[in-house]
């Protein structure tokens, strides 16, 4: 059964869903008959890297409100993080354009190495407060699960990564995703926003049995938190 999870490395909704599902995949009786594909998706396709700015800054510039009021704002998504066994740092978290991240996670998923790469991206950007734009950080990242910094050089650029992206970007919009993380279950079934382990069981096990069947049922859909493409989290 295939599953396509489409995530930005910014949004940590994303974070906390992956760490979720990776919970209840482990309880899943057949997870060895799951294929995960990791789907890119964008949040902030014009955003400018500015390496020297917080998103903490970027939101109360934008929304005219202060740093403070911002951080109020997403103390709800620490105690998330915290209930998923999550420490983010979100009040240090930089400005960055995901694009060129995005380009590593495709380049990962030549070599099997997806969720892998999510892991250590979102640990970088959240956790260690990196800028995950530089080149310097993303191959270090890439040494880590295991692509060669020759791969790295010669092909994260190459038009074969880049189409692999694009073609995330382009079935995320005929699968009407709008905000992530969104989860599809073998083409029929969704969850879009975060969710605890146990509805991810839940869907898993459903998912698996409407698979299994002759009948399939139509399209079930899940809601939870989640950022859109506005940039609202």
């Amino acid at each position: 059964m295939k599953i396509e999870i489409w995530s930005d490395v910014v949004c940590p909704f994303c974070y906390i869903s992956k760490k979720n599902f990776e919970k209840a995949l482990s309880q899943f009786e057949n997870k060895i008959e799951i294929e995960i594909i990791w789907r890119s998706y964008e949040l902030y396709p014009d955003m400018i890297t500015q390496s020297n700015r917080t998103f903490y800054e970027y939101m109360a510039e934008r929304d005219e409100i202060s740093t403070e009021e911002v951080s109020l704002l997403y103390d709800f998504v620490l105690d998330m993080a915290k209930d998923s066994e999550l420490e983010l740092n979100l009040e240090k978290a930089l400005l960055v354009n995901t694009k060129n991240a995005h380009l590593l996670i495709q380049l990962a998923k030549k070599q099997g190495l997806g969720s892998e790469a999510e892991e250590n991206l979102f640990h970088a950007y959240f956790v260690e407060n990196k800028n995950i734009d530089d080149f310097n950080v993303l191959s270090k990242i890439a040494d880590e699960v295991g692509i060669s910094y020759s791969d790295f050089r010669a092909q994260l650029i190459s038009d074969e990564v880049t189409k692999g992206f694009e073609f995330d970007l382009e079935r995320a919009i005929n699968k009407e995703v709008k905000s992530v993380p969104f989860f599809l279950f073998n083409d029929s079934f969704t969850i879009n926003g975060a969710q605890d382990e146990k509805v991810f069981l839940e869907m898993l096990n459903k998912a698996w049995l409407n698979y299994q069947s002759d009948n399939q049922e139509e399209i079930a859909k899940i809601e939870g938190k989640s950022c859109s493409i506005d940039g609202n989290c």
